[in-house]
């Protein structure tokens, strides 16, 4: 699920997250490369532990880190504080009860953004399909894709 007004309000993840099944999100944001956060350019996603509305889910932070080396990459665990995403907005409305936040490591967010190629191609190798077990925490490995495909994954 793509969503808009992320800016202004959050309301296209709040209605994704009320309509949708599925009890998790995750979003998929821009990634401040700050050296305050310990971020840094490179293809390594950055997996957000909370940021200005609160903490994320540990299961899903967790979880996120554990895809990212799954992928063979070596997640950067960043506490944004100056920030905030659907993913918290979803988490802090009470809509969704797990939520977690993967971020493309960006020079410039707001402004003239620049990511690495490889930074955007690391979130989607992350995600999919290595965090199935968030939507079905049952689900053998062998059913795992199967299973994702008819579960809510919200992205901001």
């Amino acid at each position: 699920m793509l969503t808009t007004l992320e800016e202004e309000s959050n309301a296209g993840a709040m209605y994704a997250a009320f309509r949708l099944p599925g009890d998790t999100t995750i979003a998929v944001e821009v990634g401040p490369v700050l050296a305050e956060y310990g971020t840094e350019l490179s293809a390594n996603p950055i997996i957000n532990t909370g940021d200005q509305k609160g903490y994320y889910s540990r299961t899903v932070v967790q979880g996120l880190i554990a895809a990212g080396r799954k992928a063979g990459y070596e997640s950067q665990a960043a506490l944004l504080v100056d920030i905030a995403s659907n993913a918290s907005a979803v988490l802090s409305a009470g809509t969704d009860a797990r939520a977690g936040c993967i971020a493309i490591p960006t020079e410039n967010i707001h402004g003239f953004e620049m990511v690495l190629l490889e930074g955007i191609s690391a979130c989607a190798l992350s995600l999919w399909p290595n965090t199935c077990w968030l939507f079905s925490p049952r689900a053998a490995p062998i059913s795992c894709t199967a299973r994702c495909n008819t579960q809510s994954l919200h992205a901001s």
